[in-house]
């Protein structure tokens, strides 16, 4: 990681630092259209949360609250969260066909180069909201999460 890249003022980076809440899968998904600013760089979008603790010793996925990082970038094309198929290629989903959605990390990641017309929307989606992930919150379940837009306006 060049340290210099980290700290440069370009490209323009967007946060979301738990703004949002949801409370129930059923909450409507976080969506927010951006722009790329340099389109010689890839766009990087990285979407994390606290879970709410789980039960120790169980199997398969421990996750207790699912969100699943979805990124559009034309009417039938789009990108998912941790979707990669090696050496950071992501297979692109479209209507007929969708790569899985990512349930068993609560970091999820999507790279891309530059969409046609220059933007793209990103895409929060509450798919299991069963926990309390918020301490001192008044909801009996509820889920916030940080999300960054790396080479967006």
């Amino acid at each position: 990681m060049s340290l210099a890249e980290v700290l440069s003022a370009t490209p323009a980076r967007q946060y979301v630092n738990q703004s949002w809440t949801f409370t129930s899968s059923t909450n409507p998904t976080y969506s927010r259209t951006y722009t790329v600013d340099d389109p010689t760089r890839k766009v990087k979008v990285v979407l994390a949360w606290t879970d709410a603790p789980g039960t120790a010793g169980g199997t398969g996925s421990q996750l207790v609250n699912n969100l699943n990082l979805r990124v559009n970038l034309l009417t039938c094309s789009y990108y998912v969260g941790n979707a990669f198929s090696g050496d950071d290629v992501m297979p692109l989903g479209n209507c007929s066909t969708a790569p899985a959605a990512d349930t068993k990390n609560n970091v999820e990641l999507v790279v891309f180069t530059k969409p046609e017309g220059g933007t793209f929307t990103v895409n929060v989606i509450p798919a299991a909201i069963n926990g309390k992930a918020i301490p001192n919150s008044p909801n009996a379940t509820d889920q916030d999460f940080a999300l960054y837009v790396y080479n967006a306006r």
